[in-house]
């Protein structure tokens, strides 16, 4: 069965490693790791972040490209006798980091974000390969820096390019956090005719807001200006409800109802004695600072 795929594969598999591996030394996109955004975004941040989380994307990309360079050229120049403790663990870290990208490109499945372990293997080997001897730094080797810093640069650009080709996004206010139901996380029960709301600031415009329920629940969620009292409608879609279109900036209300004959699921977040968000839930009005909804407004932007 392997053979076979192998055989059909052919040249098509090399091109899939070589994607895999592009993946893992992408850094480009790192400011969306594990970050689920602000819960309430500033103003002045939302007009310049393209603009700063360009300049990390490129930043980041551009020393990651250097540091790799920079091992790669200090093992070219170790002739490795192993006769020290450093060398051997050195060894060690090579064959570790080997192994790590041999089995993520040609097992297992890739993400930007697997890639970073290389960064403190990387570190590690700098601080283990002795460095070469001081010597006056020639002009040749200020023109070999130059151009490697040079090629990491564009790399960088061209990686943040690829990373916001098909535009950003940007989150306005958010509360992501959530506990997966291995953990044990339950959602609440909402009653036939019982509502569930959640007051949401937003400095800035979005372009697409949603709120996870439940998968299978079957509720009406609409979002609420306060001031002006214009109501967006949500549609449902898996275990998410949300809004496209243009939601200006204000002061807003989320409203959860049941309108159905049975118990519905909505998803919450609720971890004891903690603020979840800058305002509580509110359930039937009992007000629950340490308990939210999960709601994400973002502007996604064009890249033009």
């Amino acid at each position: 069965m392997i053979k076979q795929r192998l055989a059909k594969q052919n040249v098509g598999l090399i091109k899939l490693w070589l994607a895999k591996l592009m993946v893992l030394t992408n850094a480009g996109n790192i400011f969306h790791w594990y970050n689920g955004g602000m819960q309430e975004a500033p103003r002045s941040y939302l007009k310049a972040a393209p603009v700063f989380t360009g300049l990390v994307a490129i930043s980041y990309q551009l020393a990651t490209c250097l540091l790799f360079g920079f091992v790669i050229k200090r093992l070219l120049a170790t002739k490795m006798t192993l006769a020290s403790a450093n060398e051997q663990v050195a060894l060690l870290v090579i064959l570790t980091a080997l192994g790590y990208l041999a089995f993520h490109v040609l097992l297992w499945e890739v993400e930007e974000r697997y890639g970073e372990v290389l960064v403190p293997l990387s570190w590690l080997l700098v601080t283990l390969l002795p460095a070469a001897d001081d010597q006056p730094i020639t002009p040749k080797q200020v023109g070999s820096v130059f151009a490697l810093g040079t090629v990491a640069v564009l790399v960088g650009a061209m990686t943040n390019l690829g990373v916001n080709s098909s535009g950003q996004t940007v989150t306005v206010a958010a509360q992501r956090s959530q506990l997966s139901t291995q953990y044990g996380a339950k959602p609440v029960d909402l009653a036939p005719g019982k509502q569930i709301s959640q007051v949401v600031k937003i400095n800035g415009a979005a372009s697409d807001v949603s709120v996870q329920i439940h998968a299978k629940s079957h509720v009406t969620v609409t979002l609420v200006e306060l001031k002006t009292g214009d109501e967006y409608v949500f549609k449902r879609h898996a275990d998410e409800y949300d809004y496209q279109g243009n939601v200006p900036a204000g002061t807003y209300q989320f409203v959860i109802k049941n309108q159905t004959a049975v118990d519905q699921d909505v998803d919450i977040a609720h971890v004891p004695y903690y603020r979840m968000a800058p305002y509580p839930m509110d359930d039937q009005g009992t007000v629950h600072w340490d308990t939210s909804l999960i709601y994400w407004f973002r502007d996604v932007r064009s890249a033009n």
